[in-house]
């Protein structure tokens, strides 16, 4: 995950050290937010599409609003890591 040693950076045992992996994680977050798709914005009554996707270490999602082009583009990214506990957990289909 890219965010990884920055969400580190949050979990409160750690100390707050923004060192060279935080740094590189930010730059890649940054370049990969900044290349296509670019997030657009929400346009009322638009069709949606949710897509999902889990793995053992999180959860991620992106909602898709379709444009007057027929694609569909996002307008919202959402990711989650798992907490230890919950990292065996059974994914029901």
């Amino acid at each position: 995950m890219i965010a990884r040693p920055l969400s580190d950076l949050l979990r409160g045992t750690n100390p707050f050290e923004f060192g060279h992996a935080q740094k590189v994680a930010f730059q890649n977050l940054k370049n990969a937010l900044s290349r296509e798709p670019v997030l657009h914005l929400f346009k009322e009554g638009a069709k949606l599409e949710l897509h999902t996707d889990a793995c053992k270490l999180g959860l991620g999602a992106v909602l898709l609003q379709q444009s007057e082009d027929g694609r569909f583009y996002p307008i919202h990214y959402m990711s989650k890591r798992l907490p230890f506990k919950k990292r065996n957990c059974v994914v029901m289909n």
